[in-house]
């Protein structure tokens, strides 16, 4: 009987396929409509696939089963494994005590255990309302205050506690520096880094000053030699003195009338005279000598920057501290 249908051509093409099992039998032998008068052809047995063979079937050959511990298992192919106890232990079993937590004795941290209040600070025409950790933490100067009479005031907004003497800029890096700069230390300008060194010194926040005097120290824009001078004579930084009078002996041209107002007129007079002791040193080294009538030989450009930066430092130590 030949087949017509599309279901016996797209067997028959599957049968062709070079993904069907060589073991599969004549699509011929597949009936195209099977009803209850059909039999196969003599000679002919019907087709007898075993399930899942097929490619893309979804059915279980039934000579398979699922390992041990598969999680069919408890998918609904199989039920799960009876519990050894009954439903009826299992309310009767008593329910374990656990320790009551509140009456065991704990003991406090020495290190992280804050009595930590919100406080209000009026800074010039605004109101500020932080913690008082970091302030009480790292500044004498709040250390005190708090330790006072204004230590139970600052509470409430109309009891805001007044800092007459800080800026609102310089509040607000500061507080930039405690709340966020433990992730953005390196994002800080030369500006902010001269803030936060002018308000840790007159709160005497003493950590965050040697912190502020490395960072400006070591900020990839060098500071002038005359705004070095005024930071270090103004907050008393004396290992930046002698640096900024060096700078100041060796450079080319002199100081300029505002120079000269803010570092004040005795350090403009000690500067000009270890100015002039350093030109006559230079001009000496270069001159003929009177005995031979030859000239020093030229020493190479590093050697020769060297060996000024050393003469005006010894020229500034013999000036400024005699």
């Amino acid at each position: 009987m030949a087949l017509s249908s599309p279901a016996s051509s797209r067997l028959s093409s599957r049968a062709s396929s070079p993904l069907s099992p060589a073991s599969l039998p004549s699509a011929h032998s597949v009936p195209a409509t099977p009803g209850a008068n059909w039999s196969p052809r003599p000679g002919v047995s019907p087709i007898n696939i075993p399930r899942g063979s097929l490619p893309g079937s979804t059915e279980v050959s039934p000579s398979w089963s699922p390992a041990q511990g598969s999680l069919l298992l408890l998918g609904g192919l199989e039920s799960p494994p009876p519990s050894p106890h009954s439903s009826a232990e299992l309310v009767d079993e008593p329910i374990p005590e656990f320790p009551d937590t509140n009456a065991v004795a704990c003991a406090v941290n020495s290190r992280y255990y804050f009595d930590d209040r919100i406080s209000y600070f009026k800074v010039e025409n605004q109101i500020f309302r932080v913690h008082r950790h970091f302030l009480a933490r790292d500044s004498v100067y709040f250390q005190e205050l708090f330790a006072g009479p204004f230590g139970e005031f600052g509470c409430q907004e109309t009891e805001a506690i007044p800092l007459d003497d800080v800026g609102i800029r310089e509040f607000e890096c500061l507080l930039d520096f405690f709340y966020t700069g433990m992730y953005g230390q390196s994002n800080f300008s030369l500006g902010q880094w001269i803030t936060l060194l002018s308000i840790s010194s007159r709160l005497t926040f003493d950590l965050l000053r040697a912190h502020a005097i490395q960072a400006i120290e070591e900020n990839s824009t060098p500071l002038d030699p005359v705004d070095k001078l005024v930071l270090a004579m103004k907050y008393k930084i004396p290992q930046w003195l002698a640096p900024a009078y060096t700078e100041l002996c060796q450079r080319p041209n002199c100081l300029e009338e505002w120079e000269a107002e803010k570092i004040g007129l005795k350090n403009t007079v000690r500067i000009a005279r270890a100015r002039e002791a350093f030109k006559e040193a230079s001009l000496r080294s270069r001159a003929v000598s009177p005995v031979f009538g030859w000239r020093p030989m030229s020493p190479t450009l590093q050697s020769r920057v060297d060996y000024q930066a050393m003469r005006a430092a010894r020229i500034v130590d013999e000036v400024f501290f005699p």
